[in-house]
């Protein structure tokens, strides 16, 4: 059983809301979990809109939040087609001693991580042992920072390839 309230719809698995600048927009939300079609329609007008809308998604089941890029309309119904399963998201870097052997590398990193909209799984750090175009390695003081962070993971390799290392 769905609830279709003006600008929100809510139903055993999720809650989604619409935003927009606008307060007086009105819309009537839809969603089929099966064919993942959502339907949006402005409902105070049989117009189209002119100004960006995003919807906000809650699912209860896995406790995750995010945002979907609706858009503006010249026509007073959209459809789009989502998937709001659960996606896992790993990213992967190389760095050289330069830029790793200060705070900076770690500064960045939890930066990166705090100001994604998505949750990543896992950040994946490839190291080489020994890098071709420098003499100095990164510290291991760095390395343990780094690999106190649960999300990254060190990647130790023989030879360095350079950005292909990833």
């Amino acid at each position: 059983m769905s609830k279709k309230l003006d600008n929100i719809f809510e139903n055993e698995n999720t809650i989604m809301i619409i935003n927009s600048i606008n307060k007086i927009l009105k819309f009537y939300i839809d969603f089929n979990t099966i064919t993942n079609i959502l339907i949006i329609k402005r409902i105070d007008k049989d117009i189209g809109w002119n100004e960006k809308i995003y919807m906000n998604v809650f699912c209860k089941l896995s406790n995750n939040q995010f945002n979907i890029h609706i858009g503006s309309s010249i026509e007073n119904e959209v459809k789009r087609i989502i998937n709001l399963k659960n996606k896992k998201i790993y990213v992967a870097l190389s760095t050289i001693p330069s830029r790793a052997n200060e705070d900076i590398l770690l500064k960045n990193i939890n930066h990166f991580i705090l100001s994604q909209t998505e949750n990543i799984e896992k950040i994946f750090i490839t190291l080489p042992n020994q890098y071709l175009r420098f003499k100095e390695k990164i510290s291991e003081n760095i390395i343990t920072k780094l690999k106190s962070n649960p999300k990254i993971e060190i990647i130790h390799i023989e030879n360095d390839y350079g950005p292909s290392s990833k």
